[in-house]
């Protein structure tokens, strides 16, 4: 795998402009067209609230936990530094990437443009009955990047701590039995 870019080593390279002021892609597109030639990619933060009075049905697992699921926007090139809240104790978040379920702290960063083929979503799962009125914050950081790099992403094998991503699919790395 001598085509196989270390996703930590290439982010080490590369000079990131954070911007706190702005919350969505078209103004970080803005941010990274402003930039062009001075930076290679842009990040900024994006916080979503759910509200479950707004959600009309919960599903049910085979454990009899009841949850709530959504496709994930790939509105950017790589997420990160997922954060949950909710003031229900007995709700988790994970991701599923492709069919496979990730606890939200144990997968980081995901890379959106390398996951062509495999559906992202997210799921939130209740332990009990979840009251009508529960809210539920999600926040995570967006990173666009250079045109360059965007296609060097989509064309090459990418590996991160947990997972490899190729050929538009997202995998899991195996376990190190060590």
């Amino acid at each position: 795998m001598d085509d196989t870019i270390d996703f930590q080593e290439f982010i080490n390279s590369k000079t990131i402009l954070h911007d706190d002021t702005i919350d969505n892609y078209f103004d970080g597109l803005k941010l990274l067209i402003e930039n062009s030639g001075k930076v290679d990619i842009i990040t900024y933060n994006r916080t979503n609230r759910i509200l479950l009075f707004s959600v009309s049905v919960l599903e049910c697992d085979k454990d009899g936990n009841y949850y709530f699921e959504r496709s994930f926007e790939k509105n950017c090139d790589i997420v990160s530094d997922f954060s949950f809240e909710s003031l229900n104790q007995n709700a988790r978040m994970s991701l599923i990437i492709g069919g496979n379920e990730y606890d939200y702290n144990k997968i980081d960063p995901i890379i959106n443009v390398s996951i062509q083929y495999s559906e992202f979503k997210l799921r939130i799962t209740f332990n009990e009955k979840p009251n009508i009125n529960d809210k539920i914050e999600i926040s995570y950081r967006c990173y666009l990047m250079n045109i360059n790099d965007r296609e060097l992403f989509v064309k090459n094998t990418i590996r991160t701590k947990t997972n490899i991503y190729s050929d538009g699919m997202c995998l899991p790395l195996p376990l190190d039995n060590n």
